[in-house]
């Protein structure tokens, strides 16, 4: 599974059929983002540039997978936007500790400087 720079959908890697099969089509393209992956079926992505703003985001969006019963592929189970960063950030780093997001570092856009801050979310109440 990957999200593809520079894209607005999310694809599954087939190594059986040696294809890629798009499995979520957003409404505008982000880049210098960060994903983690969070309880083996959640990839949380938090910050990035959206293209048709072209401004960094303080977003955080939670997307749950499944695999489809009936043709064995990957799907879309859920999406959600998490409660906002602080900060709108890019090319910002992301690690996931005892269900609690932390984003840290990258830079800022609106001070046009890099961050030496660290925020987090509590992924069990959220």
């Amino acid at each position: 599974m990957g999200y593809k720079f520079k894209s607005d959908s999310i694809y599954e890697f087939d190594i059986d059929d040696n294809g890629i099969n798009e499995v979520f089509k957003e409404n505008s393209c982000m880049t210098d983002f960060s994903t983690v992956v969070y309880k083996d079926s959640r990839l949380l992505m938090s910050g990035g540039i959206k293209s048709n703003v072209n401004q960094a985001t303080n977003q955080v969006i939670d997307y749950s997978f499944k695999i489809n019963e009936r043709s064995g592929k990957l799907a879309i189970d859920q999406r959600r936007v998490l409660p906002n960063m602080n900060q709108r950030r890019m090319n910002h780093s992301s690690i996931i500790i005892r269900d609690h997001l932390f984003v840290f570092f990258g830079y800022i856009e609106s001070r046009q400087s890099y961050s030496y801050t660290v925020e987090y979310l509590d992924l069990v109440d959220n």
